[in-house]
């Protein structure tokens, strides 16, 4: 079974972390804004469908860009983690071709060893 890579988790767990803190200063900001509006009590109240739309854009794009570099930070490590395990697997290949090698060789001197006694 193919486990993550140990830092993986602690690199989720550290964007998990930024994503949290990013919504929370958002949310603070948005808030205690203040309208342009005197008669709004609110700023959320007083935003219009197109302010909303403004304001979410604002807020999850960056988290998208964020979520975005940590996948392909996680992915290149696990891409080097491959091509470590590529090399072993490699190296292990060549060992077992000498092993069938020796065991042909073998197998043509035994074959060899019954014909002549028959």
């Amino acid at each position: 079974m193919n486990q993550p890579p140990k830092s993986a988790g602690l690199k989720l767990a550290l964007f998990g972390v930024v994503t949290l803190v990013w919504l929370a200063v958002a949310i603070y900001l948005g808030y205690n804004a203040r309208h342009p509006d005197a008669y709004c009590a609110g700023t959320f109240s007083c935003l219009t469908a197109s302010e909303w739309g403004d304001f979410l854009a604002g807020v999850f794009a960056p988290i998208a860009f964020l979520w975005l570099v940590a996948a392909v930070w996680i992915q290149s490590d696990e891409l080097r983690e491959q091509r470590v395990e590529l090399a072993l697997t490699r190296e292990e290949f060549k060992l077992n071709r000498t092993v069938l090698e020796r065991q042909a060789e073998e197998s043509k001197k035994q074959a060899e060893y019954i014909s002549t006694q028959t």
